[in-house]
């Protein structure tokens, strides 16, 4: 739940530095805290964490741009965009639909920092990271929905 080498925290992986005025306990405390955890990542969602894009307005704003450009390609759902984009952040997401999904770029390319062979930490894939989403989605017996919180679902 407490990610060594960045502040990501908990089942969001939420990053601990950006949600301080958010939480009066520690980074460990966080990490136990279940209901802090959903009720921050709701905020996250829904755009209420003051200087942090909302992941549900990401979300279809994103779809907006690369759903036109991707064709069949494009074969997500606002829940599984907005997934996306809280695990690679909103630039990142932008960065996967267009210069991975869109231009035939390699990720090691596009994310050197997380997918070349000097990285020191394994990182899921984009693909992996969806396919596990969705998994996790099916295991609950729902459907994809905004916000993710809501449904429990663990990235």
């Amino acid at each position: 739940m407490i990610n060594p080498e960045s502040t990501a925290t908990g089942l969001y992986g939420q990053l601990f530095s950006e949600i301080g005025d958010y939480y009066d306990g520690t980074r460990e405390e966080f990490a136990e805290d279940l209901d802090a955890q959903n009720r921050i990542f709701n905020m996250r969602v829904q755009g209420e964490l003051e200087g942090i894009p909302g992941l549900e307005q990401n979300a279809y704003d994103l779809i907006e741009e690369y759903s036109s450009q991707l064709g069949d390609k494009f074969t997500f759902t606002p829940d599984e965009v907005a997934a996306l984009s809280n695990f690679l952040g909103r630039q990142g997401a932008r960065k996967y639909f267009g210069n991975v999904l869109r231009d035939g770029m390699s990720l090691e390319e596009v994310f050197p920092n997380l997918y070349s062979a000097d990285v020191n930490q394994a990182n899921k894939t984009p693909e992996e990271y969806i396919e596990e989403y969705r998994l996790a989605i099916k295991k609950q017996g729902g459907e994809n929905s905004l916000p993710m919180a809501q449904a429990g679902t663990e990235f």
